[in-house]
C-alpha cells in the first residue's frame, strides 16, 4: 500500500498524529513464527506495517503476478507457518507478512480500505513460471484454512485464502503534483501508469491473463437481478470492506428498504465477532424491539453466495449529524429569535426522544454501546430513529463487542471496558453536545472545553438551563442518569450553572499573551532527532514530505520567524539537512519547492531560496495543475514575490511562463474562465479559478499587461457566479460545480477564501458590484463557531478575511467580527508546555501552518494590531503600481468596469 488511512495516525500517540514507523510490534506473534524457520542466509527487516522475508538468490521484478494470502486472526499463525514452509523450500522467492496481530486485525477491518483489506501474506515470484508452482503449492497448503476475501484480487480456485493479482513488486513510484509518490507500473514503451489498488481487480492493457478462467475461484461480479428472489438494489449508499448498504426495492410488497451486506471473515468488532456474526446479531436485536417503533423494522435475513445480507425498514429522514449542519442555530449567522425558539424546541424534542430511546433499550435489556449522530435518524416530523445495532447487546445473552466511536465513547469505554447502561448515557450525552457543535474530538484533549462551550453557548443563544444540565449531568454523572427514570424531567438544575460563565472572552486586542504562549509550544513540540517530520502536524506531512508549508516545517518555521521576529536557526539547519529535489518534491506553493524558498527568502536566506525555486523552473510537474494550491498560480505568484524581492528580471518572465500555461489550458464558458480536468469543476481560493484570478491580477499590476486582468476577473467571475445564497442572506459555496452542498464558509473552500479574492479586485476597481458581493460575504463569515480552528478549514481563515476587510474598508464592525472569531478559537486551545490546539484530525494536536497552532498564531498575532500583512500575497503590488491604476480602470478595461458595476 502508499499510505495508511487516517485510523492508523491515532493509534501510536494519545496526543498526536503518529506514523506507524513508531510502532513496536509483538514479535511473539509473527516474527518468531518465521524466525524459528528462516533458512540460512535469508533475511528479515521491519518496514512499515510489514515485516520483509528476503531470499539471497532472489532479485525481486520490478512487476508481475504476485500471490496474497489472507486469514482469520484465529487461523493466523497456522496459515503463517504452513505459507513460509511451503516458501522457505524455494531458493528464488520473497515475502512480506504483517507484523503482528493487531496490524492484522485492522486489515482485516471494516475500516481499512476495500482495495488494500484482508492482505495478511504477499508473495513475490521471480516470473510466471515459479508463480504458477508456487501458487498451487501454497493452495494445497492452506486447504481447509478460512480468511476475508481479499477485493483487489482474483481468487485462486475455490481457496478461502489464496489469491492473486497483477502489480507493483518492487518500490516503483512516481510523484504527482500533489507531492504524494504514488505505486506506478511500467508500460512496454516505458512510460508509467498508476497501479491501481481499486476493491476489484484490475489486469493492465499490455499483460495476458496467467491463470485461465476455470481455475479461478471467482463468481461473476454482476448481481442477481433479484436478491433472495426478492428484493432489487436500486442505489448504493456506502461500502466498507464489510459489504456495502444498498436503497432496494422490495417486489412482494412495493416497499423501499435497506439492505445490509456482510462478507464473511471481516473483523467488525476484534477477533470474537466476524461482520456476518453482527448481521445476524442486529437481526435479532431488531426482532426485540421491533414492536416499539424506535428502529426499523426487521424484514429478512438471509445468504446470497458467500454474503448474508440483512434487509430492513427504509427510514424517511437524514442522519443527525447532517441535521445538525442544515438546522443548528450556532452555524448561522443572522438567525431571527424566532428562528432561535424553533431550533430550541426542536432540540428539546431530539433530547427527550433519544432519551426515550435508551429507557425503551434499556428496558429490553438492551445495552447500544455505539452511540452517535450517525446512528440516529430524525424524520420529518422531528422525531428520532436508531439503527446499526452492530455494536449493541442483549445483557446474558451476548459477549460484548469492542465498538464505539471515537468521541462518543465514556472514558470507560475508550480504556476497555464493555458497555453498561452508563456509557449509554454518557453516549447519549456526547450525542447532544455534537448537535450543539460537533467538536467532540476536543474533548479528548481537553474535557474542560465542554463546560467552557456550553458556558459561551447559554451565552450566545440563550440555551435553555434544563438542556445544558443534562448534557453535563449525562457526561459527567452517568451513572445517576441511568438510575433516573426520566432523566430529561428529573435533572436539578443548580444554581451555580446558571451564573456560569464562558472564560473565553479576552480584553479587545488581547492576544500577544496567547501568541507567545503559542510560540513556546512549536518549540518545545520539535523533535530535531527525528527525519519524517520536525513538528507534530497533519497526517498529510508523512504521505507528502516534511517540509512544506502546509504541513511541514517550512510553514511552522516561517510562523516563528514572523510572530518573534527571529530566524528559529536549529529548524533552518534542520530543513537544510533535507534533499530537496524535484524527484521528491513537487514544485507548488503550499505543498512543494515554491513555498519552502518563499518561506526562506522572507526569512532573509536569499541564497539557499533563490537555488530551491531555480531548480523548480524545470520541473517535470510544472504545468499539470493550474491552482493556486498545487499548481502554476501558486509558482506564479512565488516568482513575482522573488522579483520583487531581487528585481531578477528572470524571475518576472517565469511568472510570465505560468501565466502562459494558465492560459493555454483555460477553458470558457458563460460565466468565465475555469480550469478542469473533468466537468466537476473546484470552486475556490486554493483549488478553483479564483485563486489563479487572484495570480493573475498580481502579474497584471507587475507588467501592467491588461489581458492579465480581464482574464483573471473572468477566472473570478466563474468562481462568483458558482454562489449559493443562504438562509441569512449571505453568499457561499460548495467544494464544486457538481454539488449544492454542504456549504463552506472557509480559506481552502469557501466564501473566505473567495472574499480574500474579492477584496483584491475591489482594491483596484472599488466597484459597486464588488463591494455587495463582499457585503454579503461578510454575512457568511462573520460567525464565532465552526467545527476547526485551524486556517485551511477553520475559524483562522475566515479570521484572516475578516482582516483584509477591515484592511480594504477601515470599518471597525470587520475588526470586531475578527475578534469573535478569536473567541470561538480560544474554546479549541489546549494546555501542553504552552498553548496549542488540535488540528483537522480533531482528537489529535497539530502544530502546522494549514491546520494547526502556527496558522492559528499567525492571526491572532495579526489581530493585535500591529499592521502585520497577509501571508503569502503580494499586496505592495498594489502601492508600487498605484500610479498606473487609475489610468488603466478608466481607459482600456471600460468594458470590464461596466461588467463590475453590474449586480451579482
Amino acid at each position: 500500500m502508499r499510505s495508511s488511512p487516517n485510523v492508523i495516525y491515532r493509534l501510536l500517540h494519545k496526543d498526536y498524529a503518529e506514523s506507524f514507523a513508531a510502532y513496536a510490534p509483538r514479535k511473539t506473534d509473527f516474527y518468531d513464527v518465521i524466525t524459528s524457520q528462516l533458512p540460512e542466509n535469508w533475511s528479515i527487516q521491519r518496514q512499515d506495517i510489514w515485516f520483509y522475508c528476503s531470499s539471497p538468490q532472489q532479485t525481486i521484478p520490478l512487476q508481475g503476478w504476485k500471490i496474497h494470502v489472507s486469514s482469520t486472526l484465529r487461523d493466523s499463525s497456522e496459515v503463517l507457518g504452513k505459507v513460509a514452509s511451503v516458501l522457505f523450500q524455494h531458493k528464488d522467492v520473497s515475502f512480506k507478512f504483517a507484523a503482528d496481530r493487531s496490524l492484522l486485525s485492522l486489515l482485516n477491518s471494516k475500516s481499512w480500505p476495500r482495495g488494500a483489506s484482508g492482505k495478511f501474506i504477499t508473495v513475490y515470484p521471480p516470473d510466471n513460471s515459479r508463480f504458477l508452482d508456487l501458487i498451487e503449492e501454497l493452495d494445497k497448503a492452506t486447504e481447509g484454512m478460512q480468511g476475508p476475501y481479499i477485493l483487489s484480487d482474483h481468487r485462486y480456485k475455490d481457496s478461502r485464502v489464496v489469491f492473486y493479482r497483477y502489480g507493483g513488486m518492487r518500490m516503483n513510484t512516481a510523484l504527482n503534483i500533489r507531492g504524494e509518490k504514488v505505486p506506478v507500473l511500467k508500460k512496454p514503451d516505458g512510460s508509467v501508469v498508476p497501479d491501481q489498488r481499486l476493491p476489484y481487480p484490475v489486469i493492465p492493457a499490455w499483460e495476458t491473463p496467467v491463470i485461465h478462467a476455470e481455475n479461478s475461484g471467482e463468481k461473476s461480479s454482476e448481481r442477481p437481478m433479484l436478491l433472495n428472489g426478492r428484493y432489487r438494489v436500486e442505489t448504493a449508499v456506502s461500502f466498507s470492506s464489510a459489504g456495502g448498504v444498498y436503497v432496494g426495492h422490495d417486489t412482494h410488497t412495493g416497499e423501499r428498504v435497506i439492505m445490509k451486506e456482510a462478507r464473511p471473515c471481516i473483523n467488525a468488532a476484534g477477533e470474537d465477532y466476524d461482520a456476518i456474526e453482527l448481521l445476524k446479531k442486529e437481526y435479532r436485536l431488531l426482532n426485540v424491539v421491533a414492536d416499539t417503533g424506535i428502529a426499523p423494522r426487521p424484514v429478512d435475513l438471509f445468504q446470497e453466495w458467500e454474503h448474508w445480507f440483512l434487509v430492513e425498514e427504509f427510514i424517511e429522514g437524514i442522519a443527525m449529524s447532517r441535521h445538525s449542519a442544515a438546522h443548528n442555530v450556532l452555524l448561522r449567522t443572522r438567525a431571527t429569535p424566532n428562528d432561535h425558539e424553533q431550533w430550541m424546541a426542536m432540540f428539546t424534542k431530539l433530547a427527550e426522544s433519544l432519551v426515550r430511546i435508551l429507557d425503551t433499550l434499556h428496558s429490553r435489556k438492551i445495552v447500544f454501546a455505539d452511540l452517535s449522530t450517525n446512528n440516529l435518524i430524525v424524520t420529518a416530523d422531528g422525531d428520532l430513529r436508531i439503527i446499526d445495532f452492530e455494536g449493541a447487546q442483549e445483557i446474558g445473552v451476548d459477549p460484548p463487542a469492542q465498538l464505539f466511536t471515537p468521541g462518543f465513547g465514556s472514558q470507560h469505554r475508550v480504556t476497555g471496558g464493555h458497555a453498561r447502561k452508563e456509557d449509554d448515557y454518557y453516549s447519549a450525552g456526547a450525542v447532544l453536545m455534537a448537535y450543539l457543535l460537533p467538536v467532540n474530538g476536543l474533548l479528548h484533549l481537553n474535557p474542560q472545553a465542554r463546560h467552557d462551550l456550553i458556558a459561551s453557548i447559554r451565552n450566545d443563544i440563550q440555551l435553555p438551563d434544563r438542556l445544558a444540565e443534562l448534557i453535563n449531568r449525562l457526561m459527567d454523572q452517568p451513572e445517576s442518569a441511568a438510575a433516573m427514570e426520566s432523566p430529561l424531567v428529573e435533572i436539578p438544575i443548580s444554581p451555580a450553572a446558571r451564573q456560569y460563565e464562558s472564560k473565553e472572552r479576552m480584553a479587545f486586542g488581547n492576544y500577544q499573551a496567547l501568541v507567545d504562549d503559542i510560540v513556546v509550544h512549536l518549540n518545545s513540540a520539535a523533535e530535531y532527532q527525528r527525519k519524517d517530520r520536525l513538528y507534530p502536524a497533519d497526517p498529510r506531512v508523512f504521505s507528502t514530505n516534511p517540509l512544506s508549508v502546509a504541513y511541514g516545517a517550512a510553514g511552522v518555521t516561517y510562523a516563528l520567524w514572523k510572530i518573534t521576529g527571529k530566524v528559529p536557526q536549529a529548524a533552518v539547519d534542520w530543513i537544510f539537512q533535507h534533499q530537496i529535489t524535484c524527484g521528491d518534491y513537487a514544485p507548488g506553493l503550499y505543498l512543494g519547492m515554491s513555498g519552502i524558498a518563499w518561506s526562506l527568502l522572507e526569512m532573509g536566506l536569499r541564497e539557499p531560496a533563490e537555488k530551491i525555486f531555480q531548480s523548480t523552473f524545470q520541473h517535470p510537474l510544472l504545468l499539470q495543475s493550474a491552482d493556486l494550491f498545487h499548481g502554476m498560480a501558486g509558482w506564479g505568484m512565488t516568482g513575482l514575490r522573488f522579483f520583487e524581492a531581487t528585481g531578477q528580471e528572470v524571475y518576472l518572465e517565469q511568472a510570465k511562463r505560468a501565466a502562459s500555461g494558465i492560459i493555454a489550458c483555460a477553458r470558457k464558458s458563460e460565466r468565465g474562465y475555469f480550469w478542469a480536468s473533468t466537468d466537476e469543476c473546484t470552486l475556490g481560493l486554493a483549488h478553483g479559478s479564483s485563486g489563479v484570478g487572484l495570480f493573475l491580477l498580481y502579474l497584471y499590476l507587475a507588467t501592467q499587461n491588461e489581458d492579465y486582468l480581464t482574464i483573471g476577473a473572468r477566472a473570478l467571475d466563474f468562481d462568483l457566479e458558482a454562489a449559493t445564497r443562504t438562509k441569512d442572506g449571505g453568499l457561499s459555496w460548495s467544494e464544486n460545480t457538481e454539488s449544492v452542498s454542504p456549504l463552506y464558509p472557509y480559506w481552502r473552500f469557501g466564501s473566505a477564501g473567495i472574499g480574500k479574492v474579492t477584496a483584491r479586485f475591489q482594491r483596484l476597481f472599488k466597484s459597486a458590484r464588488y463591494e455587495s458581493i463582499l457585503e454579503q460575504i461578510f454575512i457568511d463569515t462573520d460567525r464565532k463557531y465552526a467545527v476547526l480552528p485551524g486556517r485551511f478549514s477553520g475559524l483562522a481563515g475566515l479570521g484572516e478575511f475578516l482582516l483584509d476587510l477591515h484592511d480594504l474598508s477601515g470599518e471597525r464592525r470587520f475588526l470586531e467580527s475578527a475578534h469573535r472569531v478569536a473567541e470561538g478559537i480560544l474554546h479549541f486551545r489546549v494546555k501542553r508546555d504552552g498553548i496549542c490546539f488540535p488540528g483537522e484530525l480533531s482528537s489529535r494536536l497539530c502544530c502546522d501552518y494549514g491546520t494547526g497552532s502556527a496558522g492559528i498564531a499567525l492571526f491572532l498575532n495579526r489581530l493585535t494590531g500591529k499592521h502585520i500583512k497577509s501571508d503569502f500575497m503580494l499586496d505592495e503590488l498594489f502601492m508600487r503600481s498605484s500610479g498606473n491604476i487609475e489610468q488603466a480602470k478608466g481607459t482600456a478595461n471600460g468594458c470590464l468596469i461596466a461588467k463590475h458595476e453590474s449586480t451579482c
